[in-house]
């Protein structure tokens, strides 16, 4: 999985610096690729568990909050820049897709 996917290998808080485009010099993710890697890094992270190998759940929950958040934030900012090209898209204005990833960073922080 690593290898086809090696975003969900834990590195520190880097990889949700990562997931939330916080570095300039980082390119983006797909929000395809994002939902991608929510599901892997579920499956990375179950498959961990069950074998028995050191780990935990709250690093990985952020990881994939980060991910669905992002993903989310950018299927509505598509959506809404398709949706009508005559409208000003200060009208249709939504937050950017880094809000809605530290939206749901913080939701699942909190639990």
């Amino acid at each position: 999985m690593a290898l086809a996917y090696p975003e969900i290998l834990y590195r520190g808080f880097e990889s949700v610096d990562i997931l939330l485009e916080s570095r300039p010099l980082e390119k983006g993710l797909s929000a395809d690729l994002l939902l991608q890697l929510v599901v892997v890094k579920i499956g990375a992270t179950s498959l961990c568990r069950a074998s028995g190998l050191v780990g935990g759940y709250y690093a990985p929950s952020l990881f994939i909050g980060a991910a669905t958040g992002m993903s989310y934030g950018k299927n509505i900012s598509s959506a809404v820049a398709q949706s009508n090209p005559m409208l000003q898209r200060s009208v249709l204005e939504v937050a950017s897709p880094q809000a809605y990833g530290l939206e749901m960073f913080f939701f699942l922080y909190a639990f």
